[in-house]
């Protein structure tokens, strides 16, 4: 009984840097260790109830200098090893790594560490969203047969208007985007021979009864001219974008002029300044295109894409802050869209513009000097509309 009370005493005089030691020197003895890990059970727990060591793991929200993890209690010196610095700069955490790219979801300020957005810097770790990200390499989606870079050589601009994509190289700055003062557009190319939404070469039409299946000739002058089709909303622009057939836009005639920006590439990215294989479109080559169609790529589904603009160039340029929310431009932030007609190649290698920048201004057909380029199908008021 003299040697049990001695060892008891022994471990209610150790102190926390000694006890695991105390109880192993007693694990010879069966009986001596059961009384030891009693008494370690009983010294491990607070009057609540409570583990220290879990209570006290946090211990530096509440101390200053050093503290116990054990305990919890607050010490000006680090007398034990396992004493906690609550100077020392914190260890980065899973929450540090979940929270770090906060900024996509935040506009002013967010927490790293919980993702939390706020609207002051209340704390100093907090990351200031509307500061000029760093540079981050670059990424490319595979995309039918071609690389499509969503991050591109294209600066932060702050004043973009709102969209879903970055062109790949811009010229063009502000909402609405504007270059050398003019008001700036998205080109693509395509080649269909249909008849198009403004009536041209209307004997063409396709008529079930009379067995035709409609269809320009590859020589028409629509297919060989510099011709266009416009997004809806700048096509119907005295309506809302809905009327497909003969709108207020139809025969109208913009000059296109490139900027030397592109918006987005067909070919595999390059250090040719952002530009890719085949280089940017040369700036300040211009043409005038008639519009004989309507381009609906986005507009007639309710979703982003080139032609997705809900509201005319001429609106965006009068109300700034309407024409910068989301949706009013297309998924380039831009107010207008231009696709053009490319069935002999006329876009694509005769100016070098595949997905252009261009800066776009309405012009008179007559005055501009547009004309037909092939000789048998010289222009002809399109019967199909009134214009």
């Amino acid at each position: 009984m003299g040697k049990v009370m001695a060892a008891l005493l022994m471990l209610s005089l150790a102190d926390e840097s000694s006890f695991d030691w105390q109880v192993d020197e007693c694990s010879d003895s069966s009986h001596c260790a059961l009384n030891a890990l009693q008494a370690r059970a009983s010294k491990s727990q607070s009057d609540d109830g409570t583990n220290d060591t879990i209570r006290g793991k946090d211990c530096c929200s509440s101390c200053d200098k050093f503290c116990s993890p054990k305990s919890g209690d607050c010490h000006s010196h680090k007398s034990r090893s396992y004493y906690l610095d609550c100077q020392a700069e914190p260890a980065a955490t899973p929450e540090i790594v979940r929270g770090k790219d906060c900024c996509s979801s935040c506009d002013k300020f967010c927490s790293p560490k919980s993702g939390d957005c706020h609207s002051h810097k209340s704390r100093s770790y907090y990351l200031d969203c509307q500061a000029e990200p760093a540079a981050t390499p670059e990424k490319n989606h595979h995309h039918h047969g071609y690389h499509r870079y969503e991050t591109n050589s294209t600066p932060y601009d702050k004043d973009r208007c709102e969209a879903q994509r970055t062109p790949q190289y811009t010229k063009c700055t502000g909402c609405p985007p504007m270059y050398k003062g003019k008001p700036c557009a998205s080109t693509t190319r395509y080649n269909n021979r249909n008849l198009g939404a403004c009536g041209c070469g209307n004997r063409y039409r396709a008529d079930r009864e009379k067995k035709i299946k409609g269809g320009l000739p590859k020589n028409f002058w629509t297919l060989t001219g510099w011709t266009a089709a416009i997004n809806c909303a700048n096509l119907d622009h005295d309506g809302d974008g809905s009327l497909a057939w003969c709108a207020a836009g139809c025969g109208g005639c913009y000059k296109l002029c490139a900027t030397g920006g592109l918006v987005q590439s067909g070919h595999d990215k390059s250090d040719n300044g952002g530009c890719g294989e085949a280089g940017c479109p040369k700036a300040g080559v211009c043409k005038t295109f008639k519009v004989v169609d309507r381009c609906g790529d986005g507009f007639d589904q309710g979703k982003p894409n080139w032609c997705s603009q809900k509201i005319t160039a001429k609106k965006c340029e009068d109300n700034p802050d309407r024409c910068k929310k989301l949706g009013n431009t297309n998924w380039y932030g831009y107010p207008a869209h231009f696709d053009l007609q490319d069935l002999h190649a006329q876009v694509g290698l005769g100016l070098g513009w595949d997905n252009a920048e261009v800066t776009f201004e309405k012009v008179s057909c007559h005055d501009s000097g547009w004309h037909s380029t092939h000789k048998k199908f010289k222009f002809e008021e399109c019967k199909g509309c009134s214009y």
